[in-house]
């Protein structure tokens, strides 16, 4: 039974999600084939319609170590645990970080730190198999 089994309709998008992680079980076979592991999922989309439930799916389809982001502190205790996360991550052979709600990583108030840092972190693992 697939953990995507409990999640009704979005047919199309399991799939995609299925193909996806067959990529991150078998490397093997599709760098052989010249393909490349994808370095990121964007599940977007109105409250409500299951991008977490779907994303929770995936991760534990994927059976790698994985780390969940979700902004509940003030800026700069946020910027530590994004900070601490992806450290955290970087020590795996391979690993999954789901930013959840990345709408609210900076507030209104549209924290350019938060978004620099986030962006700083997402290229500094670019080369290793973090997703």
């Amino acid at each position: 039974m697939s953990a995507f089994d409990k999640i009704i309709g979005y047919e199309s998008i399991k799939s995609d999600l299925l193909g996806i992680i067959d990529t991150i079980k078998n490397p093997e076979i599709y760098n052989a084939l010249g393909a490349e592991i994808p370095r990121g999922v964007f599940l977007e989309g109105d409250p409500g319609m299951g991008k977490t439930l779907m994303a929770k799916a995936f991760i534990e389809e994927c059976g790698i170590p994985s780390f969940v982001i979700r902004r509940s502190q003030d800026s700069s205790n946020f910027i530590g645990e994004m900070n601490r996360v992806f450290e955290e991550a970087a020590k795996q052979e391979r690993a999954i970080i789901l930013l959840d709600d990345i709408d609210k990583f900076a507030p209104e108030e549209r924290n350019t730190q938060e978004y620099s840092v986030l962006q700083a972190l997402i290229d500094s693992v670019h080369d290793k198999e973090v997703f």
